[in-house]
């Protein structure tokens, strides 16, 4: 097998083998942009809309009903954090230099050389079992939120051959806040979540898509990262995918980020597949990318837009050679692993056979003419449910405050200005880079690794000079174009972290994974500093660690975040009070309970639960609903306290069944 070795430049090799102190200061600058108050922001550890709208539920989460979550990452996110940094730097050294580092380089080693169809069986097989593993152990099957609840409700309906239905006659009693009002109901959401969910909702596997999606990224990130630098580079990148908990959380979900960034992540491989493989082979790979661009559109549109920047600028890469100083390179041969037919790293890297950009701009006009045609589908959709080709469902759901731009936004009367704008681009960038540290956020799927040092610590050492390549600039305009794109949304996401930027991680996998190796030493001179296969495996170690650790913290009642617990505990107390009650058919009226009611508004919507009608308390008007079913009645009263809930059923009067009567 030919052997793979690093190429380090002579300014690099001035600078000695591995610098420890370089992950501590990346840090240091970390801590002072992120941790650094703005004049004119507000501070960040006074919360956001979010705890003034839920209040206490949120704030004191019990971990073993001693300490909050918020604490215990209070006190890593300071000093302690520096200090971990530090110590996991010198231990990374110790390894390289150390008698007792042999297994790192061996398990290293078994990452590098297992043959490609094994490592992609491998992967594909790993990310589809831990998501199932975390879907069943950790989160539930059972969907919680409102926007799972949307898309399922969307993908009935398409599994029933309809874009909307007709709401039923008393429909003020069954609103919900995802769903559109009026004469007819359909999800808000674009119609490619749901359309990739119907059919597995109708075989009755719907949790199956998550985890499958996961693997399709993990995937692609791998394969680009082949293409892009070397078989080395793509395959702890990929790993790095399977191991973090931010990516394994939406792989658990009903939610759309993992199709989204599945066809993402897909279309940029496609679009450098198709400048590397030239004419013939490269129409069909454009082609491909734009499909998996259109469904992006369809999945997430301002998602799609966001990552254009950052796909065309892959493309003219792809053509010019990426050029990694520093990077991976061959003697004599292709990488181990590079899958054939692929150029050899040294050669495409290092501007070997560069495509014209002539040929570019026609393989990008190939993935834009492939993608508007399957996008164009958006107004059709549009004009069926909303009733105009440019009106949005989110329009329909939530009125004007889900436009994009300034002024008087959403549901939480919030004036969206700029300074709040980039607030929320820096809430978004520390919960994505914070892991345990994130002081701001108690929710602990912030952080794209559950590390004890800041994640962009890594990709900071290709700042060092000679080492930044176009591919990683490249790369970077993944999450800073779709940062930027959200810059013009009020919306904070309050679940699961900074679910808008998750469709980025696939190129920071690649960046983390770039860093990393940036700083092993040359071939021949092992003792300059950690060779690739100990710093491969010590990262995936320390990553499998924090995620094992992660799971152990979000295990149980506290799963991911305030606003799922909350909704999980809720769903469990409706059941323990109607079986209490002995309620088993009839018109149960849900009282105080808010947007809780989506809770039992899923199970007749999604479940096709008949036996029991779950209604919105409206008073005296419940008996007029009474009336038309002739059913029995009962209010279940909510006590208002997402974090012991219970609810109080009572039976409605008998005489109150009956039309006319008194």
């Amino acid at each position: 097998m030919t052997s793979i070795h690093l190429e380090t430049p002579p300014a690099a090799r001035k600078q000695g083998g591995f610098v420890w102190w370089l992950p501590p200061a990346a840090a240091l600058i970390v801590v002072l942009w992120f941790e650094a108050e703005v004049p004119g922001l507000p501070r960040l550890e006074q919360g956001t809309e979010l705890w003034r709208a839920l209040g206490d539920s949120g704030k004191g989460q019990g971990l073993s009903g001693l300490l909050s979550i918020r604490a215990v990452v209070d006190v890593a996110s300071r000093l302690g954090w520096l200090i971990a940094t530090a110590c996991v730097a010198l231990a990374v050294a110790a390894i390289a230099r150390g008698r007792w580092g042999e297994w790192a380089r061996r398990a290293g080693r078994w990452v590098e050389e297992l043959p490609d169809r094994a490592f992609g069986t491998w992967l594909l097989l790993a990310s589809v079992a831990l998501a199932l593993v975390w879907f069943f152990g950790v989160r539930g099957t059972t969907p919680r939120l409102g926007d799972e609840i949307a898309y399922l409700f969307q993908a009935r309906l398409f599994g029933g051959g309809k874009l909307w239905m007709a709401a039923p006659p008393d429909g003020e009693f069954f609103t919900v806040r995802l769903v559109t009002r009026g004469k007819q109901w359909f999800s808000q959401y674009p119609p490619g979540h749901s359309l990739l969910l119907a059919p597995l909702l109708m075989a009755g596997v719907p949790w199956l898509l998550g985890p499958l999606a996961g693997a399709a990224g993990a995937h692609a990130t791998w394969r680009l990262g082949t293409r892009l630098y070397g078989s080395r580079t793509g395959r702890l990148a990929g790993c790095l995918a399977l191991l973090s908990p931010f990516f394994l959380f939406q792989s658990a979900s009903y939610f759309s980020h993992s199709t989204c960034l599945a066809a993402c992540a897909l279309a940029a491989l496609g679009v450098v597949a198709a400048v590397q493989n030239g004419a013939r082979r490269g129409v069909v790979c454009a082609a491909l990318a734009g499909l998996a661009l259109a469904m992006a559109a369809l999945i997430r549109p301002l998602t799609a837009v966001g990552v254009l920047p950052g796909i065309v600028a892959l493309g003219f890469v792809a053509a010019r050679g990426a050029r990694p100083r520093g990077g991976e390179a061959t003697s004599g041969g292709p990488p181990a692993g590079a899958p054939h037919g692929i150029a050899p790293a040294a050669s495409r890297d290092t501007g070997g056979a560069p495509g014209p950009f002539a040929g570019v701009v026609g393989m990008l006009a190939v993935v834009a003419l492939a993608a508007a045609v399957v996008a164009s589908v958006l107004p059709f959709y549009n004009k069926a449910t909303t009733g105009r080709p440019w009106v949005w469902g989110y329009e329909m759901a939530q009125t004007s405050s889900h436009a994009l731009g300034f002024g008087q936004r959403g549901d939480l009367d919030v004036d969206y200005t700029p300074a709040r704008a980039l607030f929320n681009a820096r809430v978004r960038a520390r919960w994505l880079d914070g892991g345990i540290r994130s002081g701001a956020d108690p929710i602990p799927g912030g952080g794209l690794f559950f590390w004890p040092f800041p994640m962009i610590a890594l990709p900071l050492l290709l700042l060092r000079p000679g080492r930044a390549s176009r591919a990683d600039l490249a790369l970077v305009l993944f999450p800073v174009a779709l940062a930027a794109g959200y810059l013009f949304y009020y919306y904070l996401e309050i679940c699961w972290g900074p679910r808008y930027l998750y469709e980025s991680s696939f190129a920071l996998f690649l960046l983390v994974a770039r860093g990393a190796l940036s700083v092993a030493s040359p071939a021949g001179k092992p003792g300059r500093g950690p060779g690739p296969a100990s710093i491969m495996a010590t990262l995936l170690a320390i990553s499998l660690a924090g995620g094992l650790a992660h799971a152990g913290l979000v295990t149980g009642e506290r799963a991911y975040d305030p606003v799922t617990w909350a909704t999980s505990r809720v769903d469990r107390a409706l059941d323990a009070a109607l079986k209490g009650a002995g309620v088993d058919d009839g018109v149960v009226f849900l009282k105080d309970a808010g947007a809780f009611y989506e809770v039992a508004w899923r199970r007749m919507f999604v479940d096709g639960e008949k036996r029991i009608l779950f209604a919105r308390d409206r008073g005296d008007e419940n008996h007029a609903l009474l009336a038309k079913t002739g059913r029995r009645g009962w209010v279940a009263t909510f006590n208002n306290n997402p974090r012991t809930p219970r609810f109080s059923v009572d039976r409605l009067p008998d005489f109150i069944v009956v039309a006319g009567a008194p």
